[in-house]
């Protein structure tokens, strides 16, 4: 709203004052519109923190559904040479080998010339051949230290290029295959100076079982893939008498349960701090009169006391709630029941995945969820709120213009009624004066 300052010069009011006096006055429908937009503002805010918690906690429950989260293994090497990386697709076995030899990249040297000015190549330029392709190199230097940039400048050669200083001021090229292996190979020509094979890219090799059966796998790299399977793994020294055992790792799916029931926590705690009743000096939740969101907290405990389809308690699985309402796992009784009966246990575990999924999706999806409806719900009524507040803000801005217009003309009156008063002042100064003595 706009001010123009009307004060009394005739009255002496502070008319300015009186009117935003006024105005507060009018305003006060105006400000209280304002007040549930903030609190409208700040309830969808909180709706959404706790979206968010839900979704991650369906999120971690859905893990849980899924079958590869009861398939996963671990693989263990009985040599320190030999590491492991289990896939979801690894199965319960063993396999015994011997690591006869580990992969190589193919290397070459030049023979040794003196400083890297030295010219190394001919001006035709070099062809770096590797199997049945060929790569050819323009040579604008045809220096150590030019041949070298050069070759570096062209990685789909497969070759790199670099000065080894062999003796003070004396050097070799050595050329190396960017891959491993015996198809690693390659030849130089162009070059002015001889060079030598220093290493020969040769595949690394191992040798499974020890009866007559027994068969040799090669791999251009020191990864093998395919002799256990869904398991890789990298060989780096020759061994002999090497195992690789998978098994499966009720671990990792503890793991995953614990990661559950702490999203569980996690979206009831922001549940429970956007509801707090004010008591002890605490502050109310933004939310606390939202039957919505303690329906959902309601259900979400009402799941950990839900018998299982298969008669099997969660807390025989090692998940119940604690007297205050949250989630706890033990899983050390988990990994028991495991042990126990591997199938029952995933069946349990599973269905309370499922009833966590179910009531997320509940809660938050995106077009009928509980907690989505009630933001589309708010959002509707702050657009009403914003178009009353912009309605109030013509009619408080026409009132403040009243007022003034009204201050305005009450001055004007009172300067006129000055006005007439000087003047009859002056008149009844100005008659004429009789004494009691004069005669007629």
């Amino acid at each position: 709203m706009s001010s123009m300052s009307v004060d009394g010069l005739i009255s002496g009011l502070n008319t300015t004052s009186l009117i935003s006096s006024l105005m507060q006055l009018e305003a006060a429908p105006q400000n209280a519109l304002k007040t549930s937009l903030s609190s409208q503002q700040t309830a969808i805010t909180a709706l959404q923190g706790i979206n968010t918690s839900i979704l991650s906690l369906q999120t971690a429950a859905k893990a849980l559904t899924a079958n590869s989260a009861w398939q996963a293994l671990s693989a263990t090497s009985s040599s320190t040479t030999v590491t492991t990386t289990p896939s979801t697709s690894a199965v319960t076995g063993q396999v015994t080998f011997d690591v006869l030899s580990i992969a190589s990249a193919h290397v070459l040297a030049s023979d040794p010339v003196t400083g890297s000015t030295t010219s190394i190549a001919t001006t035709a330029g070099l062809d770096i051949s590797n199997g049945t392709t060929t790569t050819h190199i323009d040579l604008t230097d045809t220096s150590l230290d030019g041949t070298i940039a050069a070759i570096n400048a062209h990685p789909e050669s497969g070759v790199t290029a670099q000065a080894v200083q062999v003796s003070t001021g004396v050097y070799r090229m050595q050329l190396t295959s960017t891959t491993s292996g015996g198809a690693s190979a390659f030849t130089v020509s162009g070059l002015s100076v001889p060079t030598g094979i220093v290493a020969q890219g040769s595949d690394a090799s191992i040798t499974v079982g020890t009866g007559p059966g027994k068969y040799t796998v090669s791999s251009s790299s020191n990864t093998f893939t395919g002799v256990v399977p869904g398991v890789s793994f990298t060989v780096s020294a020759p061994a002999t008498g090497v195992t690789i055992a998978t098994s499966r790792n009720p671990t990792s799916i503890a793991a995953s349960i614990q990661a559950m029931v702490t999203a569980a926590n996690a979206a009831k705690d922001t549940i429970a701090k956007q509801t707090a009743v004010a008591t002890g000096g605490k502050s109310a939740g933004v939310l606390t009169s939202d039957n919505t969101v303690r329906d959902i907290d309601t259900k979400l405990s009402a799941i950990g006391t839900q018998v299982l389809s298969n008669g099997t308690s969660l807390a025989s699985l090692g998940v119940q709630l604690d007297s205050s309402g949250k989630y706890t796992f033990d899983q050390t009784k988990f990994l028991a029941a495991y042990q126990a009966d591997p199938a029952k246990a995933q069946v349990g575990i599973s269905e309370l995945a499922t009833r966590f999924d179910t009531e997320a999706t509940q809660a938050t999806d995106p077009t009928t969820g509980q907690i989505s409806q009630e933001i589309t719900n708010r959002n509707t009524q702050i657009r009403d709120l914003n178009t009353h507040i912009t309605d109030w803000d013509a009619r408080l801005a026409s009132k403040q213009a009243s007022l003034q217009a009204r201050f305005s003309a009450m001055e004007v009156a009172l300067g006129t009624l000055k006005s007439q008063s000087s003047w009859l002042t002056s008149q009844l100064a100005n008659l004429p004066t009789w004494s009691s003595g004069s005669k007629g």
